[in-house]
């Protein structure tokens, strides 16, 4: 997590991106995009295999899969926001932790609850998903700027 904001920070890229008026929320959503197409497909890719193995029903593979499609930008989201609120931290590794696993707690208990086929955990999957993916780029977007000023 602290390899997606900090470097370009560090090195002066998302000062020229603000000068050439690109706006640090946008800047956001693209980390956010690329963050989740370098991960997101690889596991869901992955569970295939990992499917066979344990033998999963294919209604139970379809439930995870739509899980993980659902859960992963969350995910996602969570990792770019916390990525710019500790990229001007020396430590930003422990407080990255730190400040990302109560908020992936509850991602991760509707993703579970949805792929093991729990009534209404799909919506709450997708609620919380949705909030982290609207809300991330605002709150990163912020965090890229007072660490510039």
């Amino acid at each position: 997590v602290e390899r997606l904001v900090a470097p370009d920070r560090e090195a002066g890229v998302l000062d020229q991106l603000v000068a050439r008026g690109i706006a640090e929320e946008t800047v956001a959503v693209a980390k956010l995009i690329a963050h989740w197409l370098g991960f997101g497909p690889a596991i869901m890719l992955a569970a295939l295999p990992t499917a066979a193995m344990f033998d999963l029903a294919g209604a139970v593979l379809a439930r995870l899969e739509l899980a993980l499609l659902i859960g992963t930008p969350g995910l996602a989201a969570l990792g770019v926001a916390v990525a710019a609120l500790t990229a001007a931290s020396r430590r930003a590794g422990a407080v990255a932790g730190l400040l990302l696993l109560p908020l992936a707690v509850p991602v991760l208990i509707f993703g579970a609850a949805t792929a093991v086929g729990e009534p209404g955990a799909l919506g709450l999957l997708a609620a919380a998903s949705l909030l982290l993916v609207a809300g991330s780029p605002f709150a990163a977007g912020a965090a890229m700027r007072a660490a510039r000023d």
